[in-house]
């Protein structure tokens, strides 16, 4: 159990990290790690939360817009 013991060691020097995720387009930390005890917790209500595309943005991260349409091209024969 290899990742368990990376996260037991992790977890005593930090409370988190920052990474690169394994299937992002781009080299920069773009996902985060949390190291806390197992189990489910109590966070407190957000009576306003934050869009996932304002709190996006507000970390750097930039937030595309679907295509309304796409051209699909046959590769060469």
């Amino acid at each position: 159990m290899i990742p368990r013991a990376w996260a037991g060691a992790l977890d005593a020097m930090c409370d988190g990290l920052r990474y690169q995720s394994r299937f992002s387009t781009v080299p920069t930390a773009n996902a985060l790690a949390v190291f806390d005890d197992a189990g489910s917790k109590s966070w407190p209500a957000d009576n306003a939360p934050t869009s996932f595309t304002v709190a996006a943005r507000d970390a750097g991260i930039a937030v595309l817009h679907a295509p309304n349409r796409v051209t699909i091209v046959p590769p060469p024969a």
